[in-house]
């Protein structure tokens, strides 16, 4: 028989009271009074801006669970990008180092500084998991890899970096639908800004003011990916899932499809710049972006970014990167191709830029 589970949706307006009602309405009960709390906070964008988790959800809920779940002990756990020297400048930058000042039983944890087990699946897993309730905080975003990334996909940062690297060498989405193993108690969206993203290139925001909550990660991806216009068709790791296992579940809020964002694509091109990427990993796409921002512009790289593909059209020629695995280029390429990356070394004729992911110490386009 086929469980019918709960999905609610609600506006963003009064949070703290908006998630109290989410967690109630899904009959949240916790496995421990003991939490980790795994936000999206991968990268240095401010907080509202749609690439990380709105640091007023994390708040409300930290506050949520002190009062109504008698919480003895809270961890706020991520892995930063590998292109951070010092990843925990990135949680004083985003202000969670100031939000745990606030609470006397929450922390912060760098995921790749504590220790790992093995378990049943074909990955590593954080021991501070052990006997806590686990809280998984996605953003609502869009993927140039896999179309979405949001609850399924947010798990993958309770990883170590090699398992990271070995999801995109060796199959992406078929690793991606292993991740529902981490049983997580509760995912609570932020669906309030979001973006529609080729990678971390270039990306459209929407002001969708939204929270979602579920306790199966599995029916907030399904249930999200309708709404910005996918189909399960477009999401392999997604169809996956559902196949194993079928879906029934009850919608609670008022909804309507909010976008048509694109399905991913192998070829991006901007101005006479393009990027052929299959199953790349972020670390290879976050140094692509480094490697194109021109030093200047490190503080400003959307503006860098942006100038940087306005002069590629003055250019003669046009100038290629691929990068990721199992790219099957059916076109010839014009003008100058570079392989970036590792998994690129034997996709196509052109210069090799070596490294997992390349360090910028020893490549410039400078």
């Amino acid at each position: 028989m086929v469980k019918i589970e709960k999905i609610v949706i609600v506006d963003s307006i009064n949070l703290k009271e908006k998630i109290k009602y989410c967690l109630e309405t899904v009959d949240f009960k916790p496995s421990s009074n003991e939490f980790v709390l795994k936000p999206n906070i991968v990268f240095k964008h401010k907080s509202g801006s749609g690439h990380i988790t709105d640091i007023r959800i994390v708040d409300s809920l930290i506050e949520i669970l002190n009062e109504n779940y008698d919480a003895k002990k809270i961890i706020i756990a991520e892995g930063p990008t590998l292109l951070l020297e010092n990843p925990m400048e990135l949680f004083d930058y985003v202000g969670y180092t100031k939000l745990v000042k606030k609470f006397h039983n929450v922390s912060l944890v760098n995921i790749y500084q504590t220790k790992y087990k093995k378990n049943n699946n074909d990955f590593m897993v954080p021991e501070i998991l052990e006997g806590r309730s686990l809280i998984n905080l996605p953003v609502l975003k869009g993927h140039a890899q896999v179309g979405l990334t949001c609850a399924i996909k947010n798990l993958k940062g309770l990883l170590q970096r090699s398992d990271k690297k070995k999801f995109h060498k060796e199959g992406l989405h078929e690793h991606l639908s292993t991740l529902v193993h981490l049983k997580p108690d509760l995912t609570l969206v932020d669906a309030i800004t979001c973006q529609e993203c080729e990678g971390d290139f270039l990306s459209k925001k929407y002001k969708f003011n939204l929270l979602i909550c579920s306790k199966n990660p599995i029916i907030i991806d399904d249930f999200c990916s309708k709404l910005v216009g996918f189909n399960t068709e477009e999401i392999p790791y997604l169809k996956m899932l559902i196949e194993k296992e079928p879906l029934d579940y009850e919608i609670i809020g008022d909804y309507q499809v909010l976008a048509t964002w694109n399905a991913p694509r192998n070829k991006l091109s901007y101005g006479k710049i393009d990027i052929y990427a299959n199953e790349s990993c972020s670390y290879c796409v976050g140094a692509l972006l480094n490697y194109l921002i021109p030093k200047r512009y490190k503080k400003h790289k959307n503006l860098g970014l942006i100038l940087h593909i306005i002069s590629s059209r003055l250019k003669r020629v046009r100038t290629s990167f691929i990068m990721g695995r199992n790219m099957n280029i059916n076109e010839d390429i014009e003008g100058k191709v570079f392989l970036f990356g590792n998994c690129a070394k034997n996709l196509y004729p052109g210069e090799f830029i070596a490294g997992c992911p390349p360090i910028f110490n020893q490549v410039s386009n400078k």
